[in-house]
């Protein structure tokens, strides 16, 4: 039998850059059980955001605590079922969460507000990931980095998504967002069962933009190198730096978990002995 050492680790962070007056990105992660942790990451458009540097925003807390009054624990069984009650309860959250923005925008002389977010929901060995727009999220495991980011039909992954090697392709050409004006609403969710030692990965589009994906996995490739792991808050100040230093318009939001590293277990048995 395999033991834990400890429960999951998690870790967020954010650097504000040049904002427009409408644009702001949020991060939130919430630690509950040792075997429990929820991480959101986003970017929220208001006329009202100004040009101050608050870092929390209103729909993205809204979400989260929803989230958690609404479906979260899933307490599920299996991970097909933990998909199944997590797909449900994540929509609802995104469909209250735009019907509350689009209230907000008949106020409003500007455009309407909206927000992209990637939630994600750890419990236990399985991931679950909820996707509204095209923040990319990624798990490292075994020296390999794989790109989960939910798209298509709610499904169970097998993770083998390729990276890609020009940031233009995952362009905000067809990002999908909550709120605005239309009443249509896309989400995207997945479930992936996990290992001892799997790094989760959710970051918005100012940390990726400009950083094609073969870079970001040599430097998480690079940081899991050492027999001793790496904090996670130096893991992401390794990919806030490879944003180039001339893009800094942008927000840059992070957050990652880590399962705990597996132990033999101990052999109990003492040693045989014999004279000769």
């Amino acid at each position: 039998m395999i033991e834990s050492e400890r429960g999951i680790e998690a870790f967020s962070g954010i650097r504000i850059g040049r904002r427009p007056s409408r644009a702001h990105d949020f991060v939130f992660v919430a630690e509950r059980e040792v075997n429990q942790c929820a991480l959101l990451v986003g970017q929220e458009l208001r006329d009202d955001w100004g040009f101050d540097d608050r870092d929390e925003s209103f729909a993205g807390a809204c979400v989260l605590a929803r989230a958690d009054e609404i479906f979260l624990p899933l307490q599920a069984e299996t991970a097909g079922d933990g998909l199944e009650r997590f797909s449900r309860g994540f929509r609802e959250v995104m469909m209250q969460t735009q019907q509350e923005l689009q209230a907000g925008a008949k106020d409003s002389t500007g455009g309407a507000p909206s927000v992209s977010l990637s939630l994600a929901y750890i419990e236990g060995r399985a991931l679950y990931l909820g996707q509204v727009g095209n923040n990319p999220s990624y798990l490292v495991r075994s020296r390999r980095v794989h790109r989960i980011t939910a798209a298509g039909p709610e499904r169970l992954s097998d993770i083998e998504q390729p990276l890609v090697r020009d940031p233009s392709l995952l362009s905000n050409a067809d990002l999908e967002v909550v709120g605005g004006f239309s009443d249509d609403l896309d989400t995207h969710t997945l479930a992936v069962s996990l290992k001892p030692d799997d790094l989760i990965i959710l970051c918005t589009r100012g940390v990726t933009a400009g950083v094609p994906e073969p870079i970001l996995e040599e430097a998480l490739l690079a940081r899991g190198r050492a027999e001793e792991q790496q904090p996670l808050d130096a893991i992401a100040d390794a990919i806030f730096r490879l944003v180039p230093q001339g893009s800094p318009a942008a927000d840059r939001g992070i957050a990652l978990a880590r399962l705990p590293r597996a132990k033999e277990p101990r052999n109990e048995s003492s040693p045989a002995s014999s004279d000769r």
